[in-house]
């Protein structure tokens, strides 16, 4: 059986990127391939003194411990873990059939771990060898922009891809623009390529569904909380906050950021199980959203402009959903209107077939 090697931050302690992950993974399995994840991992997981390795130690068993077991029960089978670009000579390229990198926003700009360096590229697969394909791979905005020097190596390492697939759909003109790419193609998500009861039945997710708003905000500030605190009032209903808001603000900036590192959420089935129970959902995250309509929730995504808006745009305008997306000035009123209309999940989920069986086409020909 071929062996797929995928370059993804399956690593990151964050739900949409270890969920992404395994998406694309159990995918490549389903097409009879075996996988195995490239275990280059951020240089700040290895620490040197002893209290940084502490503190580190203690992370791993309060905030990042449901990360790292679905990573162990998940993300498997990995290469060994490695540090260091000097450490992917380790790696035996010859062994496989073809590397995939993506997704999720593996190609922006001003996100990746500089150490990485042009390892998103493939870089150490060499030309002639194991086909190169990117799946979903997202630049999370709608540039990209690089030094001169850095955007002409990237160029050059894009070329020897067999196949590239981005996640937002202004991803193709930067492929072209930026890269000299005209035959990229916009794809969907990996989360996206199977169904809620996918989901449901891998993970053994437990459906009682509540009379709760759950809120999964990354940008919150106490405005926010305030206002989507005001919503729920509101609505009459329970708030339950995914991500709470700095309760150690008050002790300082550098002791509360370590505080805050040692603080317990959900591990990532109960995050899915939130959504899934949900009344309603309110989310500035791209998966925050993807999952509200594969589990056919109603929900709003407020802005964050930070991240991207080209992310919710590209997907909703997709699925005829924009006006799902709205900008936190908004006033109560409009995003509580908002989240009582009715979805039309039957419309909808005819688009994400469509679009789903698309991206599977993509990948299988990528793959052959």
């Amino acid at each position: 059986m071929y062996k797929i090697g995928i370059q993804t931050p399956h690593y990151a302690p964050n739900y949409g990127a270890q969920l992404q992950a395994f998406a694309l993974g159990a995918a490549i399995k389903q097409m009879g391939y075996q996988i195995e994840y490239i275990n280059r991992r951020p240089n700040f997981e290895k620490k040197e003194n002893f209290l940084a390795k502490f503190l580190f130690y203690l992370e791993k068993k309060t905030k990042l411990k449901g990360f790292g077991e679905f990573e162990k029960k998940y993300l498997q089978p990995q290469t060994f873990p490695f540090y260091s670009n000097d450490d992917y000579s380790k790696i035996d390229v010859n062994s496989y059939y073809a590397f995939v990198v993506g997704s999720d926003q593996i190609w922006r700009d001003d996100y990746f771990h500089s150490s990485f360096e042009y390892a998103p590229y493939l870089y150490y697969v060499p030309k002639g060898g194991a086909k190169k394909i990117a799946y979903a791979a997202s630049f999370g905005k709608e540039n990209c922009i690089h030094p001169l020097e850095r955007n002409e190596k990237i160029r050059n390492l894009m070329s020897d891809f067999k196949a590239i697939s981005v996640r937002e759909k202004s991803g193709v003109d930067i492929l072209k623009d930026s890269f000299g790419i005209k035959d990229g193609t916009w794809v969907a998500d990996p989360t996206l390529l199977h169904e809620g009861n996918f989901y449901v039945s891998t993970f053994q997710l437990t459906e009682k569904p509540s009379s709760v708003l759950v809120t999964y905000i990354l940008g919150r500030d106490i405005n926010k909380m305030n206002k989507v605190k005001q919503i729920a009032d509101n609505l009459k209903i329970k708030m339950l906050n995914i991500y709470q808001l700095d309760c150690f603000a008050f002790l300082g900036q550098r002791l509360s950021g370590i505080l805050n590192r040692l603080k317990k959420v959900p591990s990532v089935t109960k995050w899915l199980e939130l959504i899934l129970n949900a009344e309603y959902v309110i989310t500035d995250s791209f998966h925050g959203m993807v999952f509200c309509i594969l589990f056919h929730k109603q929900f709003v995504v407020l802005n964050n402009t930070k991240g991207g808006t080209e992310r919710y745009t590209s997907l909703l305008g997709k699925l005829g959903i924009i006006d799902r997306l709205l900008n936190w000035n908004v006033g109560e009123q409009e995003i509580q209107k908002k989240l009582r209309e009715p979805i039309n999940y039957s419309i909808v989920d005819r688009k994400i077939k469509d679009f789903r069986d698309f991206s599977r086409l993509f990948l299988k020909e990528a793959l052959d």
